[in-house]
């Protein structure tokens, strides 16, 4: 009898713990992928110890979870928050902290919003029990109620307690790139890490029983020319009867000197809210303007710190904003001056961490120097890079960037810049993008679409075609095409050159042989070697008779042969490659014979 009191104990704790803990916010936002997070909060009046609780992923519309349970660490305070993100750097570089876990990539943080999440606690092996869960098992997320692709998803404020594994779609906001009409609270849209929308920390749901200060935003940005910019702080549950207060630091990781890049400020700065106010309270920062040419942007790194009064203030999330100081003293080229011509996302001849390149071309006749310049994905705000030193494209020239700089390794293309080491840019199989941007202005951009349009070879580049060397005209997929030309180990491409291929083709003798001879006109026969062919598509036109024999489309060596020219027609024959116009433009002039059998006289006359 004593155990079975003991079990009922024990059943009965663990579900007033499990009735704590639930989970409040999904994020998948638009732009970064390592900025995708899943948030728990603790409803209890006490801490929770997370020892033997986890996260679990159904992938897209799978009937079982992942094997893997991702195990939570440490404590979870009592009305407090618990973020486990997909990696700490992008995690921080958006929200401005640290989650307080990190579980990289393909588990329950890493969700492209088409997945469903459970919150479970592991009672013994493998024997688990649902805490809460976000989705429907078995039902993929796209086009559903709890499809947040792109997006967010948050609980409502009312709903307040873990659900045991049975979602109502009711209890959500949800915000994702597929429509759904059925849904109560669906919004078809995306949202970036950069809207403000994303608060990790926060929930609608709880109101915070002290006075929380935080920054408005984690980051903002202005132009060296900008007269000033003001970076605020917000608070939360204000005191009727006591002021708040709080400090804002300069970080020493700051890049912008005070004083020399803003006017000088003194440090420590504190903000003052009223009794009962909630109106934000600002720091005003004054830029200066220099003429030095700055490739990199100045930061203004601010920490805030030492909040005092109000109902035993605490410091919130955001609690560090960093202003970026944009030098405008950089020459940008126009838009459509520097284009993208190739990409080589998919090589079969080394592995894409190795081989991926892509090529910029000028469309200009002068020099450009693309210092300043800086090269991003079309969405991920982490995969960009800046070129800090003078790097010069010629005019009507190009230039070639490579993840691998090493011949022996890269399958054999020399770079004129590598990516730098730190970066992870990388040219996606399926669907991807690169932009070219200068001070904030896109100069152009590529974005293909795993075959819907653009081409997906494998072991050759896209390529632009040459009657399409614009920034408009590369938008479109149809303008591009596979490459021909083989390059280095074996792949196809023309990596830093013009993308029109070498002609193949070789041509050999001619010959001219009458087929009959009589006193009158007669016909004769012309033929045309050649090498080095079935390589591309060619047309062969004559002047006069019937094109035939070997056709060079299809045999590698042959011989062009056309019949029926009347006798004393000279003839010219033209070879052109169909496929890229211009590319092999043989014009090959053959002269007829003349046909007749010689007269001989008799001895003693002349004729």
């Amino acid at each position: 009898m004593k155990k079975n009191v003991l079990l009922l104990v024990f059943v009965l704790i663990s579900s007033l713990s499990f009735g704590q803990i639930f989970i409040t916010e999904l994020a998948d936002p638009i732009d970064k992928t390592t900025a995708r997070y899943v948030e728990l909060f603790n409803a209890g009046e006490s801490a929770v110890d997370l020892t033997g609780y986890g996260l679990q992923r159904y992938t897209n519309g799978g009937t079982a979870p992942q094997a893997d349970i991702w195990a939570l660490t440490g404590t979870i305070a009592a009305k407090g928050f618990y973020i486990v993100a997909r990696e700490t750097a992008g995690f921080n570089s958006s929200y401005g902290f640290d989650p307080d876990l990190a579980i990289g990539d393909a588990g329950p943080a890493d969700s492209n919003g088409d997945d469903q999440i459970q919150l479970v606690f592991v009672n013994t092996g493998v024997d688990t029990t649902v805490i809460d869960i976000f989705g429907v098992p078995g039902e993929d997320g796209t086009g559903t109620c709890h499809g947040f692709e792109d997006g967010r998803a948050e609980r409502i404020a009312s709903a307040t307690t873990p659900n045991a594994g049975t979602w109502n779609e009711a209890n959500w906001n949800v915000t994702g790139l597929t429509e759904s009409l059925t849904c109560t609270n669906h919004i078809t849209g995306s949202v970036s890490s950069t809207d403000g929308i994303f608060d990790p920390g926060k929930w609608i749901g709880y109101v915070p029983l002290n006075t929380i200060v935080s920054f408005e935003l984690v980051s903002s940005e202005v132009s060296e020319d900008g007269i000033s910019i003001d970076v605020c702080v917000i608070i939360e549950n204000p005191d009727a009867s006591n002021a708040t207060t709080v400090e804002i630091e300069l970080d020493a990781a700051s890049t912008a000197t005070n004083g020399t890049d803003f006017l000088s400020i003194v440090f420590p700065q504190t903000l003052s809210f009223p009794a009962g106010s909630s109106e934000k309270k600002c720091l005003t920062i004054n830029i200066s303007d220099d003429s030095e040419t700055e490739v990199l942007d100045e930061l203004v790194i601010l920490n805030l710190q030492n909040p005092a009064g109000g109902l035993s203030a605490a410091l919130g999330t955001p609690m560090v904003h960093t202003v970026s100081i944009k030098d405008n003293d950089i020459v940008c080229p126009a838009v459509g001056d520097i284009i993208i011509t190739e990409v080589m996302q998919n090589p079969a001849a080394v592995s894409d961490a190795n081989g991926e390149y892509f090529e910029i071309y000028n469309t200009t006749g002068s020099d450009i120097d693309i210092m300043g310049i800086e090269f991003a994905d079309d969405l991920s705000v982490d995969e960009k890079f800046i070129i800090s030193n003078s790097l010069i494209l010629p005019a009507n020239g190009y230039l070639l960037f490579a993840i691998d700089g090493d011949v022996a390794t890269n399958g054999g293309i020399v770079p004129d810049y590598v990516y730098p080491s730190d970066i992870a840019f990388s040219l996606a199989n399926a669907t991807d993008g690169i932009q070219i941007r200068c001070s904030g202005t896109v100069i152009d951009k590529v974005i293909w679409d795993d075959g819907v349009t653009f081409p997906d070879p494998n072991g050759a580049s896209m390529s632009l075609k040459p009657d399409f060397m614009n920034f408009a005209d590369n938008d479109n997929g149809v303008n591009w095409e596979a490459a021909t030309s083989p390059y280095g180990n074996g792949d196809l491409g023309t990596p830093g050159f013009s993308n029109v291929p070498v002609c193949d083709l070789v041509l050999g003798a001619s010959n001219a042989v009458c087929d009959v001879v009589t006193a009158g006109v007669d016909t004769y026969t012309a033929t045309l070697a050649f090498t080095m062919g079935a390589t591309s598509s060619y047309v062969i036109t004559s002047t006069a008779g019937t094109v035939g024999g070997d056709d060079p489309s299809a045999t590698a060596t042959g011989t062009i042969v056309i019949t029926g020219i009347d006798e004393g027609a000279n003839i010219t024959v033209t070879i052109e490659n169909s496929a890229v116009s211009g590319t092999c433009n043989f014009i090959t002039n053959i002269e007829s014979p003349i046909c007749f059998t010689p007269v001989c006289a008799a001895a003693g006359y002349y004729i």
